[in-house]
């Protein structure tokens, strides 16, 4: 069963949403970079999530110390290069080696002191800088005086990703070992695993096998740049391995991805427990850039495709379905769609379609509208609820995989890109 809808914050701009559908998600996560860049703002922010039965997780964001300074660096106006304000705070707050020149951190260089400082200032972190940043804005709020509900439901242990070679393990193993018997809050280890390792069987029960190891109270997978609509055979078995040996053979420990979509709500049959995304985006995510790109564009959401699509394929979709019933019995019944549906599909790809030109370059471009940015996102946090109370609800798991290969069938042809990852799904979890 999926019972933890996380949805991670990736700016201040996104907080009407949190706060407007707060029936649609469970928890929230948020970086550390934006915690610190933003320390008072969302201190206050997650108070008022808390008012709504909301608690938080911070990624400590960690791995980013052992990338090449360069993408956490900016240049100065006088042409230094130097890190971002944020993370030369965060490297200082936890007590790391510095970064000199170009040279990133390596697995050598954790000493088992280093290690014990380490994992104790980042879990110190986690635990003290919300309450302590809403302690010093006391004056202007009304709080409980008990601040310990405004602590993390969860630590995270610090962490940095896996390759084939695995350099990083026996480091993170023994980080997540420190971690847990630093803090009273349940600490969870994060596993950040190259994608393009999956399909390695033994590296898989290798990895596995040591995060069992450490009496930890669950897992964070961060499967970097996999994308589940482009998923192989071979990644979705080595998924799917790791899901059940971290899981354990009574589903003794929760299993979160930290990114992903509606396939991973299909591997509760496997023992995941929950699934985390931004607001119509991050359902996957590369190392770099470490800071987050820029504005994703605006997609409609297509729940019977579990994907997005552009605002030209919703044109032919809608063409499929003029009938505002037929609409919302084969498309979706959100409240946002059927607001618009008052004046037929039509209107509705029209609101979807709206666009501004604004410069770009030398020349202008079409972009889509504030309102339409606006309308997507409810829209996508509304239909991924559904989702995940669909799977939740299902009479059998053989149903879900009925629904992928029906939808297979109704929209292959009708988009610009065949839906095939729906067959993929089906018949890679068909071997349950």
């Amino acid at each position: 069963m999926i019972n933890t809808h996380i949805i991670r914050i990736g700016t201040h701009a996104e907080k009407e949403y949190f706060l407007r559908a707060t029936a649609w998600y469970d928890e929230v996560l948020l970086n550390a970079n934006l915690v610190e860049g933003t320390s008072s703002a969302t201190s206050v922010f997650l108070e008022e999530l808390r008012r709504f039965g909301k608690r938080y997780t911070i990624d400590p964001a960690t791995y980013v110390f052992s990338l090449n300074p360069s993408v956490i660096s900016s240049v100065s106006r006088s042409g230094e290069t130097r890190l971002r304000r944020t993370f030369a705070a965060l490297r200082d707050l936890y007590e790391i080696p510095r970064i000199s020149g170009d040279e990133p951190l390596t697995p050598e260089v954790f000493t088992e002191s280093i290690i014990q400082r380490f994992s104790n200032a980042v879990v110190s972190y986690q635990e003290s800088k919300i309450p302590d940043s809403l302690q010093a804005e006391s004056a202007f709020l009304d709080l409980d005086d008990d601040m310990s509900v405004l602590s993390p439901i969860r630590i995270l242990a610090p962490y940095f990703e896996l390759s084939g070679e695995l350099g990083w393990l026996d480091v993170n193993i023994r980080l997540l070992s420190d971690a847990c018997n630093r803090s009273a809050l349940p600490t969870w280890g994060v596993i950040c695993l190259d994608g393009l390792a999956l399909d390695d069987a033994g590296l898989i029960t290798q990895i596995a096998s040591a995060y069992r190891g450490v009496a930890c109270e669950g897992y964070m997978l961060w499967l970097t740049d996999f994308d589940e609509t482009a998923v192989t055979v071979g990644q979705i078995e080595g998924l799917r391995s790791m899901v059940r040996q971290l899981a354990g053979s009574d589903f003794d420990r929760p299993v979160i991805n930290m990114y992903g979509g509606y396939f991973s709500t299909l591997l509760y049959i496997d023992g995941l427990t929950g699934i985390s995304h931004g607001i119509g985006y991050g359902e996957r995510r590369s190392l770099i850039p470490a800071v987050g790109g820029g504005l994703p564009p605006a997609r409609y959401y297509l729940k019977p495709t579990h994907n997005g699509i552009n605002m030209s394929e919703l044109q032919a979709v809608g063409g499929r379905f003029l009938d505002e019933q037929d609409f919302r019995t084969q498309v979706c019944e959100c409240p946002i769609c059927r607001a618009l549906l008052n004046g037929g599909s039509i209107r509705l790809t029209q609101e979807f379609s709206r666009t501004e030109r604004k410069p770009f370059g030398n020349s202008f471009r079409d972009y889509s509208t504030q309102d339409v940015y606006r309308l997507a996102r409810y829209h996508f946090l509304y239909n991924r609820n559904a989702e995940i109370r669909e799977v939740n609800n299902a009479e059998n798991f053989d149903q879900l995989l009925g629904q992928l290969t029906n939808a297979y069938a109704d929209y292959n042809g009708v988009l610009s890109k065949s839906p095939r990852h729906l067959i993929q799904w089906a018949r890679a979890l068909g071997n349950s």
